[in-house]
């Protein structure tokens, strides 16, 4: 009945953000505790996965044929197959972080926003490590042609502060500092 505290078997669970545990706790309320139930976002996310291939391709070389056999290479793949059929938040998370890259290339920077939001809310701050390895590159080879101004990198930290951030002061006001120590810099710098 916490839903703002992370539990994992009657226990507070401080090492993972609390988004898989919130979609997993609304299913649970709409279907009933079930595999299927505690399962169904990681399966989602690998479909959304399969989902942000193809679109990805597709701007890459706007080839309908070149899209299609990248979603279909990603939907074969093993590991997103073996990850979609575990509750973990894995999958959701490199759904996120691949829909910040999109959103980012796309110039869509309220979505990239909101995926770099929730991909916080999913695991942490790998989310936002991992999509600015991916895009710092992209951005400086094209950086003839400038592409991000920042605006666009305000508008992002903006969504993405909105979506992330309430929980994670909810969380420092209910179990203080000790919280943010042992998240971020135990579980994640350590």
């Amino acid at each position: 009945g916490d839903w703002l505290t992370p539990h994992f078997n009657y226990e507070e669970r401080w090492q993972k953000p609390v988004l898989y545990y919130w979609l997993t706790a609304a299913t649970f309320a709409a279907t009933g505790p079930s595999e299927w139930a505690a399962r169904w976002w990681s399966a989602l996310s690998g479909l959304g996965l399969v989902l942000l291939t193809w679109a990805a391709a597709r701007r890459l070389d706007a080839s309908d044929d070149a899209a299609w056999l990248a979603g279909a290479i990603a939907a074969t793949c093993y590991g997103y197959f073996a990850m979609a059929r575990l509750a973990l938040p894995d999958l959701p998370l490199t759904f996120f972080i691949t829909l910040v890259i999109w959103s980012a290339l796309e110039r869509r920077w309220t979505v990239a926003g909101l995926g770099a939001g929730l991909g916080l809310l999913m695991k942490g701050p790998v989310a936002l490590v991992v999509a600015g390895i991916v895009l710092a590159p992209i951005w400086w080879r094209e950086r003839k042609t400038p592409t991000v101004r920042a605006r666009d990198l305000a508008t992002v930290a903006v969504v993405c502060a909105l979506v992330a951030l309430p929980w994670y002061g909810a969380m420092t006001l209910r179990h203080g500092v000790e919280y943010l120590q042992s998240f971020l810099v135990g579980d994640n710098l350590e």
